[in-house]
């Protein structure tokens, strides 16, 4: 599939829908660290109108948490040569 961001990465369709949803109490792990105690963790998930590939994406809020707590996937982008 061509890499646009506008297409679905699976069937190069252009029709999205998206939503935040909020991951409620229940059983299991928390996929995403909680701001309090009492604010569960938010998404914002997109689905192809085309396909049905869904994606979920933690909040920009969320991001340093998951930085403190999550184990990097690959090495962080490293500075130019003399900066």
């Amino acid at each position: 599939m061509p890499d646009d961001p506008e297409r679905c990465r699976s069937c190069g369709g252009a029709e999205h829908y998206s939503r935040v949803v909020q991951i409620r109490d229940g059983y299991g792990p928390e996929p995403v660290p909680r701001s309090s105690t009492f604010l569960p963790a938010k998404f914002r998930v997109v689905v192809c109108g085309a396909c049905g590939l869904t994606e979920w994406f933690a909040l920009p809020e969320h991001l340093a948490k998951i930085r403190e707590r999550f184990t990097p996937e690959s090495p962080p982008p490293s500075s130019p040569p003399g900066t």
